[in-house]
């Protein structure tokens, strides 16, 4: 089902959520919120899609990369110091890097 953000968007309006309320449990504004959905969700980054899975209750492997099913209850560690760090260095590629890296660890993953 399309992107990151077009996932974002029904999960969203499935539960009866606004953009505010979304924005506020990733930390962001709601433009921010609304660049997501309408341009792919691209800028988006790993902590803050897992959060977005956990709050809209979503299978985070299916928001973030469109693989399984939404209703798929998949069990998320607390997030390591580690992860943190490397999504930091993940979101400060340029969006081409990014795009490539997530096909490349989608690749492994699968």
């Amino acid at each position: 089902m399309g992107s990151i953000g077009m996932r974002l968007k029904n999960s969203r309006q499935d539960r009866g959520l606004n953009q505010k309320g979304v924005a506020e449990v990733a930390g962001v504004t709601n433009a921010a919120v609304s660049k997501w959905e309408t341009n792919g969700g691209e800028s988006m980054s790993a902590v803050v899609a897992m959060r977005l899975a956990e709050h809209l209750n979503v299978n985070p492997y299916w928001l973030i990369l469109g693989k399984g099913n939404p209703t798929d209850k998949v069990e998320v560690p607390d997030i390591t110091t580690e992860a943190q760090d490397l999504a930091r260095l993940i979101d400060r590629m340029p969006g081409d890097v990014r795009h490539a890296l997530l096909k490349l660890l989608s690749a492994i993953h699968s």
